[in-house]
């Protein structure tokens, strides 16, 4: 039975007696269990065999229909679906806790926007940073849209949108507004990432780099030649 499941192929018997030689010790199992017929399905995630899903009959026998078959497969395909997102999910939370740490000893922040709920994320040094007290600044992305300076929105939100659309990852510059006024420069860097499996992103995460001293220093450099070549 492993054999036949790992090779996701369907295990159908619907006779113990019928079953060949080499099967006598899983007969003798079920012998003991009092089943009569059984049907199992291999479950799948992230490409191989990860378990199986069975079904079986006590007291009586039963000829296994295609029906059968196909109900069962259809519910081990949507456990395999459901393991594979838990096991993404998982890998992403392990991965921001890690980008997180070390983000926690520099000037850069991590950010993160949910569509499905609408909710974006902004580490709390970062605001910090930007003169916003973290625990009452707001968790969506019209707050966010709101400390990027007014000429550089569209820009963003059109990388966003192309992001999403291609699901692939993006970079942009735009100038943001602290809370005091103050202007910097941030380099956003992002992904797009389908975790729930429907073929679309459902969540973005990146990460802002504060650029503003290197802008001025191109700035200053830009302005030196144009000196020297005047």
């Amino acid at each position: 039975m492993s054999r036949k499941i790992l090779q996701n192929e369907v295990v159908d018997v619907s006779d113990l007696a019928a079953l060949p030689p080499e099967a006598e010790k899983e007969k003798a199992l079920w012998d003991r269990f009092g089943i009569k017929s059984l049907l199992g399905v291999p479950i799948r995630a992230s490409g191989r065999v990860i378990g199986y899903l069975g079904v079986n009959m006590f007291g009586s026998e039963r000829s296994w229909s295609s029906r059968d078959v196909r109900l069962l497969r259809t519910v081990g395909e949507v456990c395999g679906n459901a393991m594979e997102r838990q096991s993404a999910s998982r890998r992403l939370r392990k991965s921001e806790e890690r980008l997180s740490m070390a983000l926690a000893s520099s000037n850069d922040g991590a950010w993160e926007w949910d569509r499905a709920s609408g909710e974006f994320y902004l580490s709390p040094r970062y605001l910090d940073l930007l003169a916003y007290d973290p625990t009452s600044f707001p968790r969506n992305l019209s707050a966010l849209l709101k400390i990027l300076h007014v000429d550089d929105r569209r820009r963003v939100v059109s990388a966003l949108k192309r992001a999403i659309k291609t699901g692939g990852r993006f970079e942009v510059e735009c100038r943001l507004v602290a809370g005091n006024g103050q202007e910097s420069t941030a380099l956003v860097r992002g992904r797009a990432i389908d975790v729930g499996g429907g073929g679309t992103a459902d969540r973005l995460v990146g990460t802002l780099v504060d650029i503003s001293e290197r802008k001025r220093f191109e700035e200053l450099v830009l302005e030196l030649a144009r000196g020297i070549s005047s």
